[in-house]
């Protein structure tokens, strides 16, 4: 699991969200993010559903090549998953890696609709 998903699902804790993790944009492994009592925010053992999210957040593990997946494959994600109304995507990262890893050259999203 990524340990940055405590950071944005803490930020918008009052707002009622429904908090997914979807692990290397792949969406059949989508979990539920809760608040867990003495510990904080984690994915627990509940799918969860992604489909027609208002906000996306990509976490910047995605582009560090040794753990991550391609560009492409979140791109071909965040399409699969947008409804009507396309979703915002807001990208958080450290040390530069999505620029280090070639993704601010794709700067167009192409949706799946």
């Amino acid at each position: 699991m990524h340990p940055f998903i405590e950071l944005p699902s803490y930020a918008v804790r009052d707002k009622n969200f429904d908090l997914i993790y979807v692990p290397r944009a792949d969406i059949t492994n989508a979990k539920q993010i809760k608040m867990q009592p003495g510990i904080g925010f984690s994915a627990v053992d509940e799918k969860g559903d992604p489909q027609n999210p208002e906000v996306v957040v990509v976490l910047g593990g995605l582009a560090i090549p040794k753990f991550g997946c391609a560009p492409e494959e979140v791109l071909s994600m965040i399409g699969e998953i947008s409804g009507k109304q396309k979703p915002r995507i807001i990208g958080v990262c450290f040390m530069n890696i999505f620029e280090r890893a070639g993704w601010d050259k794709k700067n167009t999203i192409r949706y799946h609709n």
